[in-house]
């Protein structure tokens, strides 16, 4: 992996039990592109396994700067009409006037597509964040316990500790 510039950043162990602790991430990255990695584990509370948090700082490859954005047409009722108004006034006859079925329709397609592409202009958007209103205030603190209890019975031999605990979330 040295050979690469690839280097592991995750050396904490990722999964713990009561009896042992291993690393069972292998995350590499290259050691050109990277500066500084800091990495720590997110203790989740829902599994046996942590989340890795990984902070990369000087990060050295370009982004492109509308990564947000697509284009998309403008289709209104406005645009809709003068779609089907340009549809009427067309001159179909280079469409009519060959006996080659290829021909006709690569004709119908080119004028069909030269009317829509003059009626929907492309315009450009931008993507819309994902709210997460949904998370209320009772699941918040629902989840912070929940993460508390793990780590109580995972930290811990007792064994009212761990019967509590599978019983609480039974």
């Amino acid at each position: 992996m040295k050979s690469f510039n690839l280097s592991q950043i995750v050396d904490f162990p990722t999964r713990i039990t009561n009896n042992m602790a291993t690393l069972i991430d292998c995350i590499f990255l290259d050691t050109m592109l990277v500066k500084k990695v800091i990495s720590y584990p997110h203790i989740n509370g829902l599994s046996d396994h942590d989340a890795q948090i990984v902070i990369l700082d000087s990060f050295m490859i370009k982004c492109h700067k509308n990564i947000s954005k697509k284009r998309v047409h403008s289709i209104n009722n406005q645009t809709l009409n003068n779609f089907l108004i340009m549809l009427q006034e067309e001159n179909w006859d280079s469409v009519s006037n060959t006996n080659n079925i290829y021909e006709m329709f690569n004709n119908f397609q080119n004028t069909l597509i030269r009317n829509f592409n003059n009626s929907f202009p492309v315009i450009t958007k931008g993507n819309r964040r994902v709210s997460a209103n949904w998370i209320t205030n009772g699941i918040k603190i629902s989840c912070n316990r929940k993460r508390q209890l793990y780590l109580l019975r995972r930290n811990s031999n007792n064994p009212q500790v761990i019967n509590f605990y599978n019983t609480v979330l039974s």
